[in-house]
Formats: C-alpha cells, sequence, structure tokens
C-alpha cells in the first residue's frame, strides 16, 4: 500500500488515520481511502486534506470522502450588518434619506 507523492506530505496522518479507522482495512478500502483524499487535494488543497485526516483519526471515521467534507464543511460566517446612529442619514428634499458616504471631512470618523 503505497501513497502518492501529492499526499506525501500527509504520510503520517495517513498511516495514523489508517490504524485507528474503523471498518475494512482491505486493498479495496485502501484505494478508496486514497482515491478521496486525492479529490479533496484536487478540489480544495492539501491543508484540507490534513485537517480531515486529523478530525478522522480523532472522531474514528470509517473513511474520509470529499463528500462528506461539503456536506458538513464549516459555513462562512454571515456577514453581520453595519450598525450605524440613526443621525448618520441624510436627508436632502431631492433624493430623500441618503445612505452613502457622508462627503463632509469633519464627520467622516464619526459615522
Amino acid at each position: 500500500m503505497s501513497i502518492p507523492a501529492e499526499l506525501e506530505p500527509q504520510s503520517e496522518l495517513i498511516k495514523e488515520f489508517w490504524k485507528v479507522k474503523k471498518g475494512s482495512k482491505g486493498q479495496t478500502a485502501w484505494k478508496l481511502l486514497i482515491g478521496e483524499l486525492e479529490k479533496i487535494r484536487a478540489a480544495y488543497g492539501l491543508p484540507v486534506v490534513g485537517e480531515q485526516l486529523e478530525l478522522g483519526i480523532n472522531g474514528k471515521w470509517q473513511g474520509v470522502t470529499l463528500k462528506n467534507y461539503e456536506q458538513f464543511k464549516p459555513k462562512a460566517a454571515a456577514k453581520e450588518p453595519e450598525h450605524r446612529h440613526p443621525a448618520s442619514r441624510v436627508f436632502t428634499a431631492a433624493k430623500g434619506f441618503d445612505d452613502g458616504p457622508t462627503t463632509n471631512p469633519a464627520l467622516e470618523g464619526l459615522f
């Protein structure tokens, strides 16, 4: 059972995962694991492969797959709306309330 050159930097984690993983440890299971790790590396890079192997070791997963990573990967944090003071809104007869950036240089740092 050999580790491809692309995954060589993660070889220690791969070996450790293989020791603690649950389920089958045959030749077919090895090929599937390596294939899935190569898919993850191609799509998301080598650091994600390392993260997944570490999580798999700690959680004693049966396997690491691209499908599971994509299903359970951390969601990007939603950007919170900017909270501005109500007085930062400028009312003009032509435009009504203008929520754009202030054009008065004296007020730039306040709002």
